[in-house]
């Protein structure tokens, strides 16, 4: 027996779509928003996102390769901080060590971000290549 349900936003008068084989769509509020950077300095800090007022980040997808100048093994560090030029870690997101001519794909990722907080990364090696992606949502 099925019984007759609507899944309504209101505001928009949009219905949730269900596919052919009953599936209820389910997708990211928005599309990620990937930023590339390469860190070139030992030890030295680069900001990913500033922090928007009134809205929270969503980091979707972290990617990262280190090149074959790396030495051996690079330490990176992907946190948040109180400062766009900071290298104080207020709270630590993701810390991988990665030898030379490594990659690492981390994708479907949901995590919110601190309000306010700036996203910064540093490696203790030259040469490392990263790409975070994100978007914003309302607090």
């Amino acid at each position: 027996m099925s019984v007759p349900i609507n899944i309504l936003n209101k505001s928009t008068n949009r219905s949730a779509i269900i596919t052919d084989r009953g599936q209820l769509v389910v997708s990211p509020l928005e599309f990620s928003d990937p930023v590339f950077k390469s860190l070139t300095n030992d030890g030295v800090s680069k900001n990913w996102f500033k922090p928007l007022a009134g809205k929270r980040l969503v980091i979707t997808d972290v990617i990262i390769q280190t090149d074959r100048s790396v030495t051996t093994q690079a330490l990176i560090d992907i946190y948040e901080t109180d400062n766009e030029d900071s290298e104080t870690i207020v709270k630590e997101l993701f810390q991988f060590d990665l030898p030379k001519q490594e990659s690492l794909v981390l994708i479907g990722l949901n995590i919110i971000i601190t309000e306010g907080a700036f996203i910064n990364a540093k490696a203790d090696d030259s040469n490392v290549l990263i790409t975070i992606g994100g978007y914003f949502v309302d607090v």
